[in-house]
C-alpha cells in the first residue's frame, strides 16, 4: 500500500476563496458570472469532501469530538514515572502559553 501526505493549508486557501468569491487570478478578481461558477464548483467539491469525510472516517460521529491536546494528554500521563532527570529545557518540546 501507499501513504499519501498532503499539507491541507494551500488547497483550503483555495477552496475557502472559491467558496467566499475573493479569490483574484492575475491580482484581479473574476467577474460576477465567472466568481458564481467558481462558487458552484466549490460547493459540488464541498458536497464531495463531506461524503468522503463521512463514508470513509465517520465524519459526523467524530464531528466535536476532536479534544486531543495537551490539556487532554495529562489524563494519560504515568506518575510513576521519574522524569526528575529530564532535561526539558532542551527537550525540543514547547508549552504553549495561555490565550
Amino acid at each position: 500500500g501507499r501513504v499519501l501526505v498532503w499539507d491541507l493549508d494551500e488547497t483550503l486557501i483555495v477552496f475557502n476563496t472559491l467558496l467566499t468569491g475573493s479569490l483574484q487570478l492575475h491580482g484581479e478578481r473574476p467577474d460576477k458570472e465567472k466568481a458564481a461558477a467558481l462558487s458552484g464548483f466549490a460547493t459540488k467539491i464541498e458536497d464531495h469532501i463531506y461524503d468522503l469525510a463521512e463514508r470513509e472516517f465517520h465524519f459526523t460521529t467524530l464531528e466535536g469530538r476532536n479534544h486531543w491536546c495537551f490539556d487532554a494528554a495529562v489524563e494519560h500521563d504515568d506518575p510513576s514515572v521519574d522524569t526528575s532527570k529530564h532535561d526539558f529545557a532542551s527537550d525540543g518540546l514547547t508549552r504553549r502559553e495561555e490565550e
